[in-house]
């Protein structure tokens, strides 16, 4: 959707046509900003993603929500009737999207592969890398974006074929095994520290008010904040900064390529290093994690 936020920011303007103000600047930029897109392509993942760790993982229930999603948006971009419906169509995909990625990292704990997280990382990237390679290669070949976005259907299709038929099924039986020895495990600790209780209080010691977990875990929230909410926030406003506020302005005249096109293969470009990155996880260790909202300001 990103790397179609231009080509589809022109079918808006073509649908109104009075909206637009003709001026003698020199950048040619549409009526409406990507930056709109941006907000339509963000705010229902980021809502989702609040919502979605408090709600039961029925895992087949999301992942056809998410399918659904997808064809549903997809066909309301596609069809371009009004800038309402194109609008709402990306809404829906990025919807799915925030669903698809949050439901399937919670799936990932009933694997016991030793590089699931590393996968499912790589996977993501190379998700956007696919979609907007395609999408670019496609316009080039000449295809109008409608028929393009409606080709892309054929993506939910396959990640349903996938899901339910090509990849292997969890190990429930063992993960409730593990489950019922950490039960064990934590019955015998909370043991523990009962007779240890008891037996300070038989030597007359001063018994310790009992500690509160949420508590506990409210203490820690300053620490994460700081020593990652912080950097990753400032991360990833670069990034926009950089994809939806500039990448619009970019245009190398005397190209080969039109505005569109430039827009749309520095966008396919974008996906490949942020492949590059989400495919390092085994490879590259970063623990200060401020060294990555410097190296994102530098490239802004």
């Amino acid at each position: 959707m990103l790397s179609a936020a231009h080509d589809l920011l022109q079918i808006i303007d073509d649908l109104s046509p009075s909206e637009t103000n003709p001026t003698d600047f020199l950048r040619n930029c549409n009526a409406l900003s990507t930056g709109a897109l941006l907000l339509a392509d963000i705010l229902p993942c980021m809502a989702i993603k609040l919502i979605a760790p408090f709600i039961p993982l029925m895992i087949h229930l999301r992942i056809a929500s998410v399918v659904a999603a997808t064809v549903v948006g997809l066909a309301c971009v596609g069809t371009a009737a009004n800038k309402f419906l194109i609008i709402f169509g990306v809404c829906l995909v990025s919807f799915s999207q925030g669903l698809g990625e949050t439901s399937i990292l919670a799936y990932t704990v009933f694997f016991r592969k030793k590089n699931v997280l590393a996968t499912w990382s790589s996977g993501t990237g190379m998700a956007g890398l696919l979609g907007s390679f395609a999408y670019s290669t496609m316009i080039q070949m000449g295809l109008s974006p409608q028929t393009t976005i409606y080709t892309m259907l054929c993506m939910p299709l396959t990640m349903a074929v996938c899901f339910w038929i090509v990849i292997e099924r969890p190990m429930f039986i063992q993960f409730e095994h593990d489950r019922a020895d950490l039960e064990t495990l934590r019955l015998e600790d909370k043991r523990r520290k009962r007779e240890l209780h008891m037996k300070r209080l038989s030597e007359g010691g001063k018994a310790e008010p009992p500690k509160s977990t949420l508590m506990e875990n409210v203490r820690t929230i300053p620490k994460i904040f700081i020593t990652y909410t912080i950097w990753y926030s400032l991360v990833y406003f670069f990034e926009y900064f950089i994809n939806q506020g500039l990448f619009e302005l970019i245009y190398i005249p005397n190209s080969v390529l039109d505005q569109a096109a430039q827009y749309r293969w520095f966008n396919t470009l974008y996906q490949l290093g942020v492949f590059m990155s989400r495919s390092s996880m085994n490879v590259v260790h970063i623990n200060k994690t401020y060294l990555t909202a410097f190296f994102k300001q530098l490239t802004s």
